[in-house]
């Protein structure tokens, strides 16, 4: 059976969070679900898989309906031909590698030996040959996670669901599982959802991007498109800028943008009419300086980081409801020594490199 392309209108609630949300991934596509901590995205997955059931709405993969509250139709999570490899990884502490493996063949009626012998190419492919006979309290982290990826793998679904799948690898090895995984995807003719909060795991494997808030789809598409054009919060911080939302206006004095608590000038005709836009501001579009001058707006500085060869500066907002701004500044710059907590700079924007949008596209 083809793999068909998975589509979910989602209404349903986990707890105190409302889910109402709207996917679909087309077979051979890779949609990864980033947000906060408590957004909903691992629900979502347990809402496809069948786990938590909908309120409204509808779950298909390619013809077959998998869940519709308006038929009454609700297919259990062992008849939907997915398969899920959630965060807590659920290897049996009893069976060893080969047998976790094997267990969704066992599961879908298979023998023993025929399980086994489907489980054994999966643990040559995810190099886990080694480990067949270990227990999974003998395993680490980043061995588990492989574990449970074969083990889902194994049973050839036709969709696949991924919560966190690189979580249990340490910094030095997740270079390694990332081009592993991949790998798998490329070969998997099937629609992928894949949980994340790590960027470069959402860049690396994904070919779709859904950013999840408080249940809610609230921005969604290419990766490069949204990390050029964020519309929230959420897409501004992987985009690493800052994101206002003000009015383009064009005067005697020229163009600028009006924003809470900020005014700026842009000294060139923008690529859009006037009205209500975004701006994104990535922190090398920001100067700081310790004096006065045209142009510039004195702020305090609320926290310093070190990343790599500079200081990532962190500074308030001129007033409530405003945003505030962080710039980047080279450890070799005069102005790096003095920059504590507290401490006050004069700051300006470079109009040249920054991106200003409609906010209604």
């Amino acid at each position: 059976m083809s793999a068909g392309d998975l589509r979910a209108r989602i209404r349903a609630r986990r707890g105190a969070l409302e889910l109402d949300a709207e996917l679909e991934v087309p077979a051979g596509e890779t949609l990864v679900l980033l947000g906060p901590n408590g957004a909903g995205k691992s629900s979502l997955l347990d809402v496809l898989c069948g786990l938590v059931p909908l309120r409204g709405g509808r779950v298909s993969l390619g013809d077959a309906v998998l869940e519709d509250p308006g038929r009454r139709l609700r297919l259990p999570p062992h008849a939907r031909d997915l398969a899920l490899v959630p965060q807590g990884l659920w290897l049996l502490p009893h069976l060893d590698v080969r047998d976790n493996v094997a267990l969704g063949l066992r599961a879908r009626g298979a023998s023993r030996r025929a399980a086994r012998a489907g489980a054994a190419p999966w643990l040559e492919r995810l190099g886990l040959v080694h480990l067949a006979q270990r227990r999974p309290a003998t395993l680490s982290g980043g061995e588990a996670q492989r574990v449970a990826l074969a083990r889902a793998l194994a049973v050839t679904p036709r969709a696949l669901l991924l919560d966190e799948p690189l979580s249990a690898f340490d910094i030095g090895a997740r270079r390694e599982a990332r081009t592993r995984l991949r790998a798998h995807l490329d070969g998997f003719a099937g629609p992928v959802v894949l949980v994340t909060h790590d960027p470069t795991e959402a860049w690396s494997l994904g070919d779709r991007w859904a950013i999840v808030d408080g249940g809610r789809i609230v921005q969604s598409g290419e990766p490069r498109e949204l990390c050029r054009h964020p519309r929230c919060a959420q897409t501004a911080a992987l985009a690493d800028v800052t994101l206002w939302r003000g009015a383009l206006e064009h005067g005697a004095t020229g163009w600028h943008v009006l924003a809470p608590g900020h005014s700026l000038a842009l000294g060139r005709a923008p690529g859009c009419a006037p009205g209500e836009v975004f701006v994104a501001i990535p922190p090398d579009a920001v100067r700081l300086r310790a004096a006065d001058g045209a142009g510039v707006t004195r702020r305090a500085v609320t926290s310093v980081e070190i990343q790599g060869g500079a200081l990532r500066v962190h500074l308030d907002a001129p007033e409530s409801g405003a945003a505030g701004l962080e710039a980047r500044l080279p450890l070799s710059d005069p102005l790096a020594g003095a920059l504590r907590p507290g401490t006050s700079v004069f700051a300006s924007i470079d109009p040249e490199g920054i991106e200003i949008y409609p906010v209604h596209a």
